[in-house]
């Protein structure tokens, strides 16, 4: 089973999905009660080629299989990309880390495509009531909308485009 799945011509990641795991269909640990969402996919990271590299890894296990031997593989994951970060010299403690991207990605859905469709595709709880109307989770509309996004200022993803 695959968290990659086709709805309406566009290629989303359904995290309402169990899990499967050594043939098993296993209940997903998610962290909070609006976890479970479809996330739409801009459709520069379909022609980067992610959703082929994703389906591809998936065969042989998970897209970040490493951090599932780790008891914690959010932190796990969280303390790798810190390093990484470190690295190349673009983390600045409490200011740009690793979550930083999360938020950046809120400002970027946001501003695209207004607050309440952000807090869907990433999986916060909506501010107020009225932003807690409608379906719980990103529609066929908004998932078109997701895909025709432009890339963020800054991207570049020409190594990945053949």
């Amino acid at each position: 089973m695959s968290d990659l799945v086709e709805l309406d011509e566009y290629t989303v990641i359904d995290l309402r999905r169990p899990l499967m795991i050594d043939r098993k269909e296993v209940d997903r640990q998610l962290k909070t009660e609006t976890s479970p969402r479809i996330v739409g996919l801009p459709s520069f990271l379909v022609d980067a080629g992610f959703v082929d590299y994703a389906r591809d890894i998936r065969k042989r296990g998970f897209v970040f299989s490493a951090f599932h031997a780790a008891g914690d593989p959010a932190d796990a994951a969280s303390k790798q990309m810190t390093n990484w970060m470190k690295k190349i010299a673009i983390h600045e403690r409490h200011r740009q880390t690793f979550h930083s991207l999360r938020h950046n990605a809120k400002h970027w859905y946001a501003n695209e495509l207004g607050e309440r469709t952000a807090d869907r595709q990433l999986g916060h709880a909506p501010a107020n009531v009225s932003r807690g109307y409608g379906f719980p989770v990103i529609q066929s509309e908004e998932i078109e909308k997701i895909a025709s996004m432009p890339i963020p200022r800054g991207l570049d993803l020409s190594p990945f485009i053949s």
